[in-house]
């Protein structure tokens, strides 16, 4: 056996490491692109290496035990085997491997959290440490909700947004909110190891339930109602009384009852639920999922691949979106809603595999406690706390603190079916093994800059070239944010040149001419990048309508013949999205630069024949006329559009009495 003085303390250290991994929430950096998100991805992904070379070499040496092989970890691990597989095959590997940078939960990030789950249930073998753990996660989560709360009271001088806090948006910080509810709640339930830990836990949980409510979270906070439902009744059926039972099973039914009742009436077109959850949530949602649902049946196995909605959103594009009936928006790159999310990114074996890994645990402890060998606590507090989790998310989406505190959960499960922990001996290595651990950090040296350090030079270079001191400076950081490491360089590259066509949009030619061969780099560097982005990945739809502009500016400023280039790139995207008005439109504007009014005007009313709901496809369409000349036709376009919607009257009337000259790269830029 190993020394337990030894295994005491490298444990110790080792679990001072997994504990770190709850900060994750607080983690933020504002010279990083997406400062709210992806210094977080990279803070767990530098902490869960640290870990996992900390877990190996104390395994190799003798001074941890060997991990349990449960169900439990056979069941998240064959999850994230599958959507590492979806990943390989799906139509675009590296957006599923690494995700967006204003998302960053990609199967990489799963393949880390499943590192710590491993650890957990390695380092956290008695109760206490989990106890640990929980009220740790608590007190990250009180200065999380102090953040929010002084928001709310108008202190904004750290960098939050969208009422979210550090995590981005209301919704994000609602399914974090749930995790750190649960563990308060449980704390108490069990009663803790001490009087002032009880009170601390019930006063934070008592806080954190009403920041959650303070917020638009909307969807997590019924799922708290229902989850605290759930608990209560599960709690009854666990009691020795007949009756109390029969209530608790009563109430259960009933709760399974209504979630049926309204998921159904929820897809029952003219319903009252369905009218109630549009007005809750958002037209678009229903025309999203039935995107997500066609995408499915057109790759049923492994799917699209994880991450991989956007593209999804581009192939299966309804003509409504932009209209009332759609709910006026443009662009998804989730489905918000876990079911059909999981069956677009991993088909169907990704849905049974998500399905396995949550219903393991539920049974597996409910198990385990009618055998006597568990208390009633653990499984009512698990199977609550995933049901919160995926109530949550039938209208949302995950995040990487949701995705951590859910692989924590599990890994709380697995260690909880060994029984009232530890118990027995854990196994430890006959002998002493290095070379497994001299493997996995040789590995660990190779892989990690290109896990973190380049990838942190490409976001940090975004930001840095925009507030570059000089042009030279600028350059040399552009160049950087758009060909530096895969980590989201198609969306860094899509964003850098956004910022280049609207910085040149209005930019006078003289301007222009002064710094023409920087600026010409610049567009060179743009050019070039995207169109690399458009071999890699031909659905990313935001790279052709960027590099159509872009040679729109080309064109005007450069070499006329750059305009044919837009013209085809442009033509290339509408036949990537057809029904997407987007491409038409920016083709209409090259169109108009070029004088060819005519073919602009059919162009745009093609658009509007497709669907007359969508508000921007009248104004378009006026702008397009104006450019004729026709007065009088002008007159009857905006009238037919004003007296169809009212709510157009202002814009119409701005474009019919707006002269031409003055206005004319505003009225080009209108399309897009």
């Amino acid at each position: 056996m190993s020394n337990p003085r030894q295994e005491s303390r490298w444990s110790r250290w080792a679990r001072i490491i997994l504990y770190a991994v709850l900060f994750v929430p607080l983690v933020l950096y504002e010279p990083l692109f997406f400062p709210l998100v992806s210094p977080k991805a990279f803070f767990l992904i530098i902490v869960s290496w640290l870990l996992m070379l900390f877990v190996v070499w104390g395994i190799g040496l003798r001074r941890l035990s060997l991990p349990s092989v449960g169900v439990i970890a056979f069941a998240i691990s064959a999850y994230v085997l599958v959507q590492f597989l979806a990943a390989v095959f799906g139509v675009d590997s590296t957006l599923s491997f690494w995700s967006q940078p204003d998302r960053m939960t990609g199967v990489v990030l799963l393949l880390f959290l499943l590192a710590i789950f491993w650890a957990s249930i390695v380092l956290l073998r008695e109760h206490e440490q989990w106890e640990w753990l929980m009220l740790i996660s608590i007190t990250v989560a009180l200065l999380v909700a102090a953040v929010h709360l002084l928001t709310l009271g108008g202190v904004t001088t750290l960098l939050t947004s969208n009422n979210g806090s550090t995590l981005g948006n209301s919704t994000l910080l609602g399914g974090y909110l749930l995790f750190q509810i649960g563990f308060g709640a449980y704390f108490v339930a069990t009663l803790g190891r001490a009087r002032w830990l009880r009170v601390y836990s019930a006063l934070a949980t008592g806080v954190l339930v009403l920041t959650l409510f303070s917020t638009d979270a909307r969807a997590a906070q019924w799922a708290l109602i229902g989850g605290a439902v759930l608990a209560g009744c599960l709690y009854f059926i666990t009691s020795g009384k007949r009756l109390v039972k029969r209530v608790g099973v009563l109430g259960v039914g009933l709760l399974v009852a209504v979630f049926l009742i309204v998921t159904i009436g929820i897809f029952v077109d003219g319903s009252r639920l369905q009218e109630v959850f549009i007005t809750a949530t958002s037209e678009s949602r229903l025309v999203v999922w039935n995107m997500a649902w066609r995408a499915f049946l057109e790759r049923p196995l492994l799917g699209w691949g994880p991450e991989t909605f956007s593209h999804v959103f581009v192939a299966f594009y309804d003509p409504c979106f932009g209209s009332d009936a759609c709910g006026v928006g443009y662009w998804f790159d989730r489905a918000h809603n876990i079911v059909f999310e999981t069956l677009v990114g991993s088909g169907l074996l990704g849905a049974l595999a998500y399905v396995f890994a949550l219903s393991a645990p539920v049974f597996v402890l409910w198990r385990r406690y009618a055998s006597g060998d568990i208390p009633r606590t653990s499984p009512i507090f698990v199977t609550t706390l995933l049901a919160m989790y995926v109530a949550q998310n039938l209208t949302g989406f995950d995040s990487i603190p949701s995705l951590l505190f859910w692989f924590l959960v599990l890994g709380f499960a697995q260690s909880s079916v060994e029984g009232r922990l530890p118990v027995g001996h854990p196994r430890v290595l006959k002998r002493r093994q290095v070379a497994i651990p001299i493997i996995t950090t040789v590995l660990a040296m190779c892989v990690f800059p290109a896990l973190v350090l380049v990838p942190w030079q490409g976001f940090r270079a975004v930001y840095a070239s925009i507030d570059a001191p000089n042009m030279q400076e600028h350059l040399a950081q552009y160049e950087t944010a758009v060909t530096v490491s895969n980590v989201g360089l198609n969306y860094r590259r899509s964003f850098m040149t956004h910022k280049t066509n609207a910085l040149l949009w209005y930019t006078p030619r003289s301007s222009v001419e002064q710094v023409a061969t920087s600026v010409s780099q610049e567009l060179a560097l743009a050019r070039e990048a995207l169109q690399d982005t458009i071999s890699r990945s031909p659905w990313s739809l935001g790279a052709y309508l960027q590099l159509g502009r872009l040679y729109q500016i080309e064109g005007r400023f450069f070499r006329s013949e750059a305009f044919e280039q837009g013209e085809l790139v442009l033509r290339r995207a509408m036949a990537v999205s057809p029904n997407n008005p987007h491409p038409a439109w920016a083709l209409a504007s090259v169109l108009l630069e070029q004088g060819r009014v005519e073919e602009a005007v059919e162009l745009t009313q093609a658009v509007l024949d497709r669907d007359p709901r969508v508000l921007k496809a009248h104004t378009a369409r006026a702008v397009a006329v104006k450019f004729l000349g026709d007065d009088e036709r002008l007159q009857q376009v905006a009238q037919e559009s004003a007296d169809e919607y009212q709510e157009l009257l202002g814009q119409l009337q701005y474009i019919v009495t707006t002269d031409l000259e003055t206005e004319y790269l505003r009225f080009l830029g209108h399309f897009y």
